[in-house]
């Protein structure tokens, strides 16, 4: 068992993928057993040399690690992981496809965010496999049959695209062959592909050795029919296999499993041979039992990344959170058993005066700066003259709405003062950033988060009467995980209620959370809220220590 600690912006994504692809390359190549199939002894006629099962808590965290790693891994075609590895992804299909907002609960523990599964995580989701590689023979046959209909014969841009269509068959073959090995047989799809192959090496050789540069039409068209015959077979052997049997043999001859952890316990899993190493990313945000479930595949090793200065999983029962079942097996290990563990210690996001008090407070001053983010880096868009910090002091007064959320008025109007300045900026500046790739009001440049679902009701509300509809305005709790440029935070609380923390400042009072809402920006992270006022007079340590730390940097304003 291997702990790891990820503070904000230290790279854990890019540390789990580093390490995957390290043990895949001590991975030498599957052997498989090309026996009939049988259901029942199945997954005892495939070896594997080592399986590796990557998980996390939620959907979002399993598509941004899948993607990084199939980023990092197969840019090209011909490498050498793409040749020798099969990686797959299996879950529950709607919410993995899902593009609509999601209705969030009063912690915002439903994303914001839409998300649309990529066209590279859906050729290794499960579910799709067979789909995506029919659709890339498909894409042969179309050019094919283009190519029919407007070349007369066979010239030598026709044969230099059927070179290309060779060399891309023969990887999608040896892709089914490691994939679904005995259903690519079984089907016919394997005799299929190798005649398609042997039909386009015909016309090339035919072309090669013949003396002039084109056909005759009736040599043209025999070539083409047959190579056009042998395609249509194998698409429609391909379209005949049975999905859900693919899905036990892609799972099977898998070398890399994507999966939440609660996917983990579905029949498809529960059936799959067992793994070798068990990957656990954001492991702090998983409640104990959730955790346990892939130890049903037996893994030797373990390895769990998260970080319990961050948000948990979300507790809503008072009696399960009364048998501890708010605390993770990652914290438990961590702190009450003084388990051993590595901590990421260099963040590479925050510029170091947003860095600062997070360091400081949260991390006891351990976590330091990347030379990417200490040099100086001009920006196209900023507010408040690019100072990478500012605490905005609003005398607001808050507004506790039906279903006990909050909003404030004063500060959501605050908010969309700033988008206009941003806006202003970058129609102002337009011609000299026309070269930019990025919208000023994408949710990579600016980010508007809050504690309160209530006010995020509202901002949104005011953004769109504004024509700012597409600035992203989210919870604190469905932002872990993200980052953007700007940063605008909108602290809710203002008022004159005394002698109990949690009635004066509710959410604010969880260190975990405000850890979380201080360190989402990369370059500016502006602060909204009454601090000279509530929040260092709320009782919270943590609350009068942002102001007073604020305070000593000159970095309230009064707006």
């Amino acid at each position: 068992l291997m702990l790891v600690q990820g503070p904000p912006g230290t790279g854990k994504t890019t540390f789990l993928t580093s390490l995957l692809c390290r043990c895949l390359q001590q991975t030498t190549t599957a052997q498989y057993n090309d026996a009939e199939y049988d259901c029942e002894s199945y997954n005892d006629s495939i070896s594997i040399q080592r399986r590796i099962l990557v998980t996390a808590p939620t959907n979002k965290a399993i598509t941004v690690l899948a993607t990084k790693f199939l980023d990092s891994t197969f840019q090209n075609s011909d490498d050498e992981i793409d040749s020798n590895f099969n990686v797959v992804m299996i879950g529950v299909e709607d919410k993995l496809l899902s593009t609509d907002d999601s209705s969030e609960n009063e912690t915002g523990t439903i994303d914001d965010d839409p998300f649309v599964l990529s066209s590279s995580l859906r050729s290794i989701f499960v579910y799709t496999w067979v789909q995506t590689t029919m659709q890339s023979f498909q894409r042969f046959q179309n050019e094919l049959l283009q190519f029919q209909q407007q070349h007369a014969g066979i010239d030598d841009n026709y044969v230099s695209r059927i070179r290309f269509f060779i060399n891309q068959t023969i990887q999608l073959k040896n892709k089914l062959h490691r994939s679904i090995p005995h259903l690519f047989k079984k089907s016919g799809a394997l005799n299929w592909t190798e005649t398609f192959i042997t039909c386009m090496k015909d016309i090339v050789s035919c072309f090669c050795t013949n003396a002039t540069t084109t056909f005759t039409c009736e040599q043209n068209e025999s070539l083409l029919e047959k190579t056009v015959a042998s395609l249509n077979h194998l698409i429609v052997s391909l379209d005949q296999i049975n999905r859900d049997e693919a899905t036990y043999e892609l799972l099977a001859t898998a070398n890399v499993i994507f999966c939440t952890l609660s996917t983990a316990g579905v029949v498809a899993m529960k059936q799959t041979k067992k793994v070798d190493d068990l990957f656990v990313d954001e492991a702090a945000a998983a409640t104990e039992p959730e955790i346990c479930i892939p130890f049903h595949l037996k893994p030797s090793r373990m390895l769990a990344v998260g970080d319990p200065k961050q948000l948990p999983a979300t507790i809503i029962s008072r009696h399960a959170m009364n048998w501890g079942l708010d605390k993770s097996l990652h914290e438990r290990l961590m702190y009450d058993c003084g388990k051993e563990y590595v901590m990421l210690d260099v963040q590479y996001r925050m510029k170091p005066e947003i860095s600062r008090f997070p360091s400081a407070h949260f991390y006891g001053g351990n976590l330091l700066n990347g030379s990417n983010v200490s040099a100086y880096r001009p920006q196209r868009l900023n507010l408040m003259n690019g100072t990478p910090y500012n605490f905005l002091q609003v005398d607001g007064a808050e507004q506790q709405l039906q279903g006990a959320s909050y909003s404030n008025e004063d500060e959501a109007r605050v908010v969309v003062n700033l988008v206009k300045c941003l806006h202003q900026q970058f129609t102002k500046g337009k011609h000299q950033l026309s070269t930019s790739k990025k919208s000023w009001d994408s949710a990579d440049s600016i980010r508007i988060i809050t504690f309160y679902q209530g006010q995020v009701a509202l901002i949104r509300r005011f953004l769109q009467r504004s024509g700012f509809g597409r600035v992203l305005v989210a919870t604190v709790d469905s932002s872990q995980g993200c980052e953007a440029d700007i940063v605008v935070v909108s602290f809710v609380r203002s008022n004159n209620k005394q002698g109990n923390v949690r009635r004066t400042a509710g959410f604010l009072t969880d260190n975990r959370r405000m850890n979380v809402a201080l360190t989402r920006a990369r370059h500016q992270l502006i602060c909204i809220g009454n601090a000279r006022g509530t929040l260092v007079n709320s009782g919270d340590d943590t609350l009068k220590a942002i102001v007073d730390d604020a305070e000593s940097r000159q970095c309230i304003t009064t707006f």
